[in-house]
């Protein structure tokens, strides 16, 4: 809270350290930091083994494969779109 200036503060300056330990360290950053390596983990199995498991385990064409491959992209910009409307 002390690092960040009031709104009607005009005065920026000083030499105030940025407090990395805490960035680093904190419960709320630490969940953040696990979210964000899980979703990309998530991301990049779908990117990878997606293709692969529609051809060899469900037998899909080419052009079936290509589809349901960008489906959960796809999918995924709609929600976001969704979501962001109210804000």
């Amino acid at each position: 809270d002390e690092y960040i200036a009031p709104a009607d503060s005009k005065a920026v300056g000083g030499n105030k350290k940025v407090p990395w330990r805490l960035f680093l360290t904190h419960p709320m950053l630490l969940v953040l930091y696990c979210n964000h390596a899980a979703a990309n983990f998530i991301n990049y199995s779908l990117l990878t083994e997606l293709p692969t498991f529609l051809q060899e385990s469900l037998h899909l064409s080419t052009s079936l494969q290509l589809a349901a491959t960008a489906l959960p992209y796809v999918a995924n910009v709609l929600v976001m779109m969704i979501i962001s409307l109210p804000a």
